[in-house]
């Protein structure tokens, strides 16, 4: 491969998707440890993760012989992976190690900072402005967080990731619900079904959408199939605020102006 010239792309690291680095000279997929590895490191961006930390993140109990040597073997097997595409973005720091992403940045950054666009358009009534924030953070998507990496840690940090997805989801069918797209609200969140079977949010703008159509039935149709739902797997209730949207569809009253659990933004992940 060659070396990336100077006019070519800055490093992009995605991990909402496959783990690859995108370079001006190509690009690499990180899979199995390796991944879990440099995830680690990415999360942490312009910190110092510890070599014992790194050690009990990648490997799941029992831990390896020799865990700080395997570390810096895996560190080593980054470092050629990145540099074949011209990025040098690990640092040995006391006591581990440093990922400097870049001006390219990390997809998971872009993402966020593009939902905090939007929520602050929304707040203050700009609302086309706000949808074309939520547009381009999703967009960042490009399937299921972390594919490919392996671990509980991997795994526990991918459903975290994937909830952030559906929370900018959620927030934008607002926004679409606010600019009167019952349509597209409809087509959105029916396709989310699969996804987000039991998203309260989400299922209470999809009745709301239905019913500004004109389609009461299947409004009401949607808070039957949830509550049953709800009730068989987890033997709850819909929430308060559920139960009253679907009362006013009863009563042919308007909509309340949100439904369904965690109407307002969601706290951050946590790193």
């Amino acid at each position: 491969m060659e070396a990336r010239g100077h006019d070519a792309p800055a490093p992009l690291f995605r991990l909402l998707g496959p783990v690859v680095l995108e370079a001006g000279a190509g690009q690499v997929t990180f899979t199995g440890k390796q991944g879990a590895l440099l995830t680690v490191l990415l999360l942490h961006a312009g910190q110092v993760v510890s070599t014992p930390r790194l050690a009990e993140t990648v490997w799941d109990p029992p831990m390896p012989s020799a865990p700080a040597a395997r570390v810096r073997m895996l560190v080593s097997e980054v470092r050629r992976a990145c540099a074949a595409v011209g990025a040098d973005v690990i640092e040995t720091r006391r006591p581990g190690y440093l990922l400097s992403p870049g001006a390219g940045g990390i997809d998971l950054t872009l993402f966020r900072s593009q939902v905090a666009l939007a929520r602050e358009a929304a707040a203050a009534g700009r609302h086309a402005e706000a949808l074309a924030h939520y547009e381009r953070a999703l967009s960042w998507w490009r399937g299921a967080p972390l594919d490919g990496v392996t671990g509980s840690f991997a795994e526990a940090r991918a459903e975290r990731l994937h909830g952030l997805k559906l929370d900018a989801l959620e927030e934008r069918q607002e926004v679409l619900l606010t600019l009167d797209r019952y349509g597209d609200v409809v087509s959105e969140v029916s396709a989310l079904a699969d996804e987000a079977p039991l998203r309260e949010r989400l299922h209470g703008q999809l009745m709301r959408a239905l019913y500004e159509s004109g389609r009461r039935t299947e409004a009401l149709e949607v808070y039957r199939r949830l509550r049953r739902r709800m009730v068989d797997e987890l033997g709850l209730e819909p929430t308060y605020e559920l139960r009253r949207l679907q009362s006013r569809i009863l009563r042919s009253d308007p909509p309340p102006v949100s439904a369904g659990d965690g109407a307002g933004p969601p706290g951050p992940d946590g790193g």
